[in-house]
């Protein structure tokens, strides 16, 4: 294209339809939005799992678990599944 007189505009525009239609035809359009929905729920999910995580970590029961951990009666990772599991329910 020439941006001074708009030749080959036309011909660019028609080129980009046709990339589209031959992108919706072949489902790369829908995989391609797929992924970025399923992208932005992982972000979503994990921004409110921090959140929660931040507002369990001044409770006592996490206070009692990170004593736990402190003194070696719990390794982190059971630390951390006392701590989900307290979570979960």
């Amino acid at each position: 294209t020439v941006a001074s007189t708009g030749q080959g505009v036309a011909e660019l525009w028609g080129e980009l339809g046709r990339h589209r239609v031959f992108q919706e035809e072949q489902g790369h359009l829908d995989r391609r939005r797929a992924r970025r929905l399923e992208e932005e729920l992982r972000t979503i999910v994990t921004r409110r799992l921090e959140q929660h995580a931040d507002s369990l970590s001044t409770s006592a029961s996490y206070d009692s678990v990170r004593s736990a951990m402190i003194e070696r009666r719990l390794d982190p990772y059971q630390a951390a599944d006392e701590i989900l599991d307290g979570m979960a329910g």
